[in-house]
């Protein structure tokens, strides 16, 4: 799926596609909507720039190079908002305490999402205006910051959970083990 934007002093609009992920095939995607479409001279594209994908990239047969080739002045530069994320994230996967702290912080997003029954053990242990909790993506840096948020917001309700589901006789045997153990690392 690919989503442009496009901004001029008249409108703004969004606008959805779905693509073959070749950067040739992107190019002439984008190049066709900007000249047929909004009515841009092409000519006058002096920059050009989006995500660090491979299909983007390419040096011969990535999306910029394809523009470049239809306009030589339409110079590549990275997304400054996916280049500060990939700095963040890299920055993180080189800290070991991190990457175990977010490696949990997934893990008990996924032991309760499974579950309808864990869902609504959590549900019925946080306190009313509690944030529940959240899901990690490698390409969002706020996602981070909601799921680390809703993990140390919820902790004390989070632990009860657990320990309701570790405790509880009628729970099933890797559910209990499950919960212990994500119950035990929450408190290291």
């Amino acid at each position: 799926m690919c989503l442009l934007m496009t901004i001029s002093l008249w409108n703004a609009s969004l606008h959805f596609w779905k693509l073959r992920i070749t950067g040739e095939y992107l190019a002439n995607i984008v190049y066709e909507y900007w000249v047929n479409e909004c009515g841009l001279d092409f000519g006058k594209c002096r920059r050009q720039s989006y995500d660090n994908a491979a299909n983007m990239l390419g040096k011969y047969n990535g999306m910029h190079s394809k523009i470049r080739e239809k306009n030589r002045f339409a110079l590549y530069l990275p997304c400054a908002g996916h280049s500060l994320n990939f700095v963040g994230r890299t920055v993180v996967d080189c800290c070991l305490d991190a990457v175990n702290f977010f490696g949990v912080v997934q893990q008990l997003y996924n032991f309760f999402s499974g579950s309808t029954h864990r869902w609504a053990v959590l549900q019925s242990d946080l306190e009313e205006d509690s944030t529940v909790l959240k899901r990690l993506f490698n390409t969002r840096g706020e996602a981070h910051s909601k799921a680390t948020s809703a993990v140390l917001e919820g902790h004390d309700s989070i632990t009860s959970a657990l320990d309701h589901m570790y405790e509880g006789v009628s729970e099933k045997s890797d559910t209990r083990r499950e919960a212990g153990n994500l119950r035990d690392k929450m408190e290291e």
